[in-house]
């Protein structure tokens, strides 16, 4: 990425606690469309006249974009930089929401989830990127502990943020209100600091780190898919 990894902490303690606090409540926010779909899926099949399979579908495309197009997502932040990264995910996930709330045909509806789920995948690129590289040591642990627990959280905020609008067919209002809460996120994102430099890896080690995965995932080692020799302690 273009931000580096400092010897010592970019931001004091209070510092790495907002800073993580921005990057989970970015993360569960993104997450929380999926629970705020879910919520209405009954009343947007019967709204727009399509059948349940049909809303199950879109809902499903949400995780499209970060499945199939992840290393694109990837190289993409990584030329971009982290602070605009969440930036560019906070406005996906606005759009999306907005396509949401204003569809009225079933492409609409794909297209909005498509867009929501491009957001969510560009925060679980930059939001890791952003703890690995202002955070340090035991600091970095934790916060990447605790922000890996957005799903759950996530998708329980979602339906907590469906619950005002549960009565008739004011499902177009949460996601209105979900999107109002995606562009919050995404003006603090700006107070992100920027840097130019970028992390050096050293290629024995991506070998090394490499060839330690092998064994895991096969049971064995051969020596045809790694050749070289693991640097000593």
């Amino acid at each position: 990425m273009k931000e580096p990894v400092f010897d010592k902490p970019l931001f004091d303690s209070r510092g790495s606690f907002l800073l993580l606090m921005l990057c989970y409540a970015a993360v569960v926010a993104s997450m929380g469309g999926v629970g705020v779909f879910v919520s209405f899926l009954p009343q947007i099949a019967q709204d727009m006249g399509i059948s349940k399979s049909e809303a199950g579908m879109a809902l499903s495309l949400f995780s499209v974009p970060s499945a199939l197009i992840c290393l694109p997502i990837g190289r993409l932040i990584d030329r971009i930089g982290i602070c605009l990264g969440m930036v560019l995910a906070g406005l996906l996930m606005a759009a999306g929401d907005a396509v949401l709330a204003l569809s009225s045909m079933r492409a609409e509806l794909y297209l909005g989830m498509l867009l929501a789920g491009s957001g969510f995948g560009c925060l679980v690129v930059a939001c890791p990127s952003a703890l690995v590289s202002w955070l340090n040591g035991d600091t970095r642990t934790r916060a990447l502990s605790f922000w890996s627990t957005y799903g759950p959280v996530g998708y329980a905020f979602g339906l907590l943020l469906s619950v005002p609008f549960a009565e008739g067919l004011a499902w177009r209002h949460a996601f209105l209100t979900h999107g109002l809460v995606a562009l919050c996120l995404t003006v603090l994102s700006f107070f992100l600091p920027r840097k130019d430099a970028s992390v050096a890896l050293r290629p024995d080690n991506v070998a090394s780190a490499f060839c330690l995965r092998i064994p895991v995932l096969s049971g064995l080692r051969r020596r045809w898919l790694c050749p070289m020799r693991l640097p000593m302690a």
